[in-house]
């Protein structure tokens, strides 16, 4: 650390950078406060206090589209206890081509559904096995559209 950075945490009483981490979280809530977005995204309950504000992404993005950690439409407000129970319970899951790992999309699922091609046509023209088309029609799958 150097000199101007030990006599700033010494003067704050914490490691300046620790410091400066609350400074930016105090900031954000005061503002998110101030907009009227603090209604925690998982309970919608209003956020009242600093200590239970929490960021969290609504789409899962580990393991994922790592886009979605860097998508501001993906960001929400919550109440720490929100937010770490949705996290160990996983619920939260990017579906269909939002998961970077679909080799459909959306507007091939309405195609295949509407189609009456054979499963075994269907699968060649997509590059997905026959499995795959046979679930969708089915909806077993990409039930979510």
């Amino acid at each position: 650390m150097n000199k101007n950075n030990v006599k700033k945490s010494e003067q704050l009483g914490m490691p300046f950078g620790t410091a400066c981490g609350r400074l930016r979280k105090m900031v954000l809530f005061d503002l998110v406060q101030k907009l009227k977005l603090d209604k925690c995204f998982q309970c919608g309950v209003k956020i009242v206090d600093i200590e239970n504000f929490s960021i969290e992404h609504k789409v899962v993005w580990l393991n994922n589209d790592s886009n979605l950690f860097w998508d501001l439409d993906n960001i929400a407000f919550s109440h720490r206890s929100c937010n770490s129970s949705a996290a160990r319970k996983s619920t939260i899951k990017a579906k269909g081509e939002a998961t970077g790992l679909a080799k459909l999309t959306d507007g091939d699922i309405s195609i295949i559904r509407n189609s009456e091609k054979s499963l075994h046509k269907l699968a060649r023209n997509f590059g997905v096995s026959r499995n795959t088309i046979r679930d969708v029609v089915r909806g077993n799958t990409w039930k979510h559209v």
